[in-house]
């Protein structure tokens, strides 16, 4: 009796503070937000789990796996075609005049995005075939940009007398403050999506020549609470799905295969709903994120698909256990329109929203209760290390690795 009022406890305690729950929720193409794979001991149903982890990233992926830097995920800066979006809004050129004959102006946009941050799941069993669970982090990122001209590809080519690059570079800032983008670094904290879900599934002993299967059915609310990215701010992203509320359905399934062999699968489908907002928005070809003109505008986000496999080998030593899980994310193009009264460009805008990330988590957990008679509330140390693959289909993506250390108790 104890123990069942202290899991309703638990719950209402969960159910009472939902501003301090969010998510993972792999939406996401700057920062690996996976969701952990399902671990289960014997004898237990919920879970408790915190972590701290950290992220960076220098480098993207463009549609043929290379490498990109980090900011043209969005499309490649073109001075020419920012000056071509600031006349479309009825100012005259601000491009010097002697290089107005340009048909072509690149500049390389790199930079770095550091993240650290905490994050919080807990699953807990309700009865027989139901339980519900939410998780949580907490991040702080930096982000800085850095554009460096690209004179090789300019068109036509032109020689550059001395002091021209330091012109273009001052020119290219005016450009930039006059449509109100603050360049340069930026610095982001808050939490993620609110993540709320229920699962329906069961454990099945000595099933199908397996020693054990837990299945089972998720569904789930993404509560759009994330820090959201700042249309003046190019270096900053959400959190989440950028105020989008969302949902999603998912099906997992852990098999036994023999005494401390398990292998188990994920699939899942996030849907995130449209809404309208301010946003930046191209007036020629420039990318969004420099986007001339500002106003109202409605997005509708694609369905982003997930698969996850993974093998974990339990008890190596005395508690010791090793895992690797291959996530494939897979997000369709976002659909926009415009609502303000300027005129916007958007097909490149939806082409390159479109984007598949893939990562190996290498997984190791240390069991302190493996080894007891009698299990009480013994913690499972886990280290996560996520590592960005291009081994099929990663396009568009950031490049980012994250390492998580943290403590799963059972009960």
């Amino acid at each position: 009796m104890p123990r069942m009022n202290t899991r309703y406890l638990l719950m209402i305690l969960g159910a009472s503070i939902p501003s301090f729950i969010a998510a993972m929720s792999f939406d996401n193409r700057f920062i690996p937000l996976l969701q952990r794979p399902r671990l289960t001991v014997d004898g237990t149903r919920s879970s408790f789990w915190v972590q701290g982890f950290a992220t960076t990233a220098n480098k993207s992926f463009n549609e043929m796996q290379q490498d990109i830097p980090l900011a043209e995920i969005s499309g490649k800066f073109d001075q020419v075609e920012l000056a071509r979006g600031i006349v479309s809004l009825g100012f005259p050129n601000p491009l010097p005049s002697e290089f107005q004959i340009l048909d072509k102006l690149p500049w390389e946009v790199s930079g770095k995005r550091q993240a650290q941050g905490f994050a919080i799941t807990w699953d807990q069993y309700i009865a027989e075939w139901i339980s519900t669970g939410v998780s949580l982090f907490f991040m702080r990122v930096q982000s800085r940009h850095l554009f460096k001209l690209d004179a090789v590809n300019m068109e036509p080519s032109i020689s550059l007398k001395p002091g021209d690059a330091v012109l273009l570079d001052d020119s290219r800032r005016s450009m930039l403050q006059q449509v109100g983008i603050c360049e340069g670094s930026t610095e982001q904290l808050g939490m993620g999506d609110i993540d709320w879900y229920f699962r329906v599934g069961s454990m099945w002993e000595y099933a199908y020549r397996f020693r054990r299967i837990d299945a089972g059915l998720r569904l789930g609310l993404l509560i759009p609470a994330g820090v959201s990215r700042e249309i003046n701010r190019p270096a900053s992203i959400p959190f989440g799905g950028n105020g989008h509320w969302g949902m999603y359905g998912e099906i997992d399934a852990l098999f036994e295969l023999r005494e401390d062999w398990k292998a188990g699968l994920l699939l899942r489908l996030n849907n995130r709903f449209s809404r309208r907002d301010t946003q930046r928005m191209p007036g020629a070809k420039e990318p969004d994120i420099f986007g001339a003109v500002v106003g109202d505008a409605r997005v509708d986000p694609g369905v982003t698909a997930i698969f996850v496999p993974y093998f974990l080998l339990e008890n190596l030593r005395a508690g010791l256990s090793l895992g690797v899980n291959y996530n494939l994310a897979w997000h369709q193009k976002d659909s926009w329109a415009n609502l303000s009264s300027c005129t916007a460009k958007l097909d490149d805008v939806e082409r390159l929203s479109k984007w598949s990330s893939e990562y190996f988590t290498i997984n190791v957990f240390y069991d302190f209760g493996k080894m007891k008679v009698k299990r009480d509330f013994n913690p499972i140390l886990t280290f996560q290390w996520d590592v960005p693959s291009s081994l099929f289909i990663s396009s568009r993506v950031n490049r980012a690795h994250r390492v998580s250390i943290g403590f799963d108790f059972v009960y």
